[in-house]
C-alpha cells in the first residue's frame, strides 16, 4: 500500500512511518522542516528512528503550497493518506493565531483537496483534544459539539474537523478524525511538559507546575504514551471509515502530583515546584472516554503514565544527553 505521511519527521509521524515501513508499505514523507523545534533534532531522529529500514521518499514542502501539494499526489498516487502536519501546542497559538490558521486550516484544506482529487482511499486526520476546551464534564464523548475553542490551536483542529465532514459530504472522500489527548514518549517535542519538567529537574532547576485552575480546580491530563497512540492510527487507517471522529486517550486522567512523582521517580531526584495558576487558554481536564475507540478500532491503551515516564526518562539520560551535550537550538515560540 502506498501511504502519504505529512508531518512525517514529527514525533508522532516518525513512528508512523516506522510502523508502515516495518510492515511493507510504501511512503512518502511531506515536511516542511520548520523551526518550531530544532530542525536538525527532526533530521538527526527521524533517521535514528528509521536506522535499517528503507528511508522514504521525503519531499520538504510547506503543506500550504496548493501547487507542489497536487505535484506530490499526482506523481505518487497514494492509496491512502496520514495527516499529521500541524502547528501544535496551545500557548504559542496564542501569540501567532494568524500562523496556526494558515497551517492548520489552509494547509489542512489543501491536503483533503489533493486527496479528493487523486481518489484516496481513507484519510487519516489527526485532531486534538483541544476541541473540547473547558465547558464539558469529564470524560469526554465524541458527539458533544464543541463549538467553544479557548485557544486558536483549538479552533485550527476544529476548523479541520468540520472540513473533514464537508469533504466527507460533497465527495464522498473517507476520513476519519482522531483526538489526541496529550502524547508523550521518546522523541517527543521538545515544548511538551514531560520533557521540560525532566530536564529542569534533571538540571536542579525549579518546575512551574500548574497544578490549579483560578476556580480553585485541580488539573488532570489523559496522558497518552506514543505506542498506544500508533497503534489507533494504524488502525484508522486499515479502517475504511465513511466519516468518524475518535478519542485516542488513555482511559487514565493523572494529576500533575503524579506526574511530577513519575518522573522524579524516573530519574531519582526530587523537584523544585513552584506552584501556579492554570492558563486561560488550557483546559482544567482531559479526560478521553473510549468506548467509541474500543468499538471501531479495537483501540486498548496499554502504557501507563509510570511505564511511560520510565521509558521517556531512560531515553532522555541515555540518548539525547548522549546525542545532544549541548542541547537544542532555542525556538522562538516556546
Amino acid at each position: 500500500m502506498k501511504v502519504i505521511v505529512t508531518g512525517g519527521a514529527g514525533s508522532i509521524g516518525c513512528y508512523v512511518v516506522k510502523k508502515l515501513l516495518e510492515r511493507g508499505d510504501e511512503v512518502l514523507i511531506i515536511d516542511d522542516f520548520n523551526d518550531f523545534y530544532d530542525p536538525e533534532f527532526k533530521r538527526f531522529r527521524l533517521n535514528a528512528m528509521l536506522s535499517g529500514l528503507p528511508m522514504p521518499k521525503i519531499e520538504e514542502v510547506d503543506i500550504k503550497n496548493e501547487a507542489e501539494i497536487d505535484r506530490i499526489f499526482s506523481e505518487f498516487i497514494p492509496d491512502k493518506v496520514i495527516h499529521l502536519a500541524a502547528w501544535a501546542a496551545v500557548r504559542p497559538s496564542v501569540e501567532n493565531p494568524l500562523l496556526y490558521t494558515q497551517a492548520n486550516v489552509d494547509g489542512t484544506v489543501n491536503i483533503f483537496q489533493a486527496s479528493q482529487k487523486n481518489k484516496v482511499k481513507n484519510v487519516v486526520f489527526a485532531s486534538s483534544s483541544s476541541v473540547y476546551g473547558r465547558n464539558f464534564t469529564p470524560p469526554f464523548t465524541e458527539n458533544v459539539a464543541c463549538d467553544t475553542p479557548i485557544a486558536p490551536y483549538a479552533a485550527s483542529k476544529r476548523s479541520g474537523e468540520l472540513y473533514a465532514w464537508m469533504f466527507n459530504y460533497l465527495y464522498d472522500l473517507p476520513i476519519i478524525c482522531l483526538r489526541f489527548f496529550t502524547v508523550y514518549g521518546p522523541w517527543i517535542r521538545p515544548d511538551m511538559a514531560t520533557w521540560k519538567f525532566t530536564e529542569k529537574i534533571h538540571k536542579d532547576e525549579e518546575i512551574p507546575v500548574n497544578k490549579f485552575t483560578p476556580e480553585g480546580k485541580e488539573v488532570k491530563r489523559d496522558f497518552t504514551y506514543i505506542d498506544d497512540i500508533v497503534s489507533g492510527i494504524i488502525s484508522a487507517l486499515d479502517k475504511n471509515s465513511n466519516f468518524d471522529i475518535v478519542n485516542l486517550g488513555n482511559d487514565d486522567p493523572v494529576t500533575l502530583s503524579r506526574f511530577v512523582s513519575a518522573i522524579e521517580a524516573g530519574l531519582g531526584k526530587k523537584a523544585k515546584i513552584v506552584e501556579k495558576l492554570l492558563p486561560i487558554e488550557e483546559a482544567a481536564v482531559t479526560a478521553a472516554e473510549l468506548t467509541h475507540a474500543r468499538e471501531v478500532l479495537d483501540y486498548e491503551p496499554e502504557t501507563s503514565i509510570e511505564e511511560g515516564i520510565k521509558k521517556f526518562v531512560d531515553w532522555y539520560l541515555s540518548t539525547f544527553i548522549k546525542e545532544f551535550p549541548e542541547g537544542l537550538k532555542k525556538s522562538n515560540y516556546f
